[in-house]
């Protein structure tokens, strides 16, 4: 496993997760699947990114999230090849 953790104000975040799967050796069904955990809640689960926008493109998912404890902890889950973030975007709702 592999993931961030992000030293942040508690409080409700808009988490956006970008990605894009760029790499040609791993643009086809199946190829890159892994799964998604934040704050220990597993919110993508078996995330294959070429089976829903292709190669190349760009694949936003943004979740609501909680933080009780000072610290927002993602983590990547292997299923099939490495997992693959292009960009985490962490908005303030309220704190």
């Amino acid at each position: 496993m592999s993931g961030y953790n992000i030293s942040i104000a508690n409080g409700t975040y808009q988490v956006k997760m970008h990605f894009a799967d760029t790499y040609t050796g791993t643009q086809g069904l199946g190829k890159r699947v892994f799964n998604v955990s934040l704050e220990n809640q597993q919110l993508l689960n078996n995330f294959d990114i070429f089976s829903e926008v292709g190669g190349n493109a760009a694949n936003v998912k943004t979740f609501t999230i909680t933080i009780s404890d000072g610290m927002l902890n993602i983590v990547f889950g292997k299923v099939v090849e490495e997992p693959l973030i292009n960009g985490i975007e962490v908005l303030a709702l309220s704190t």
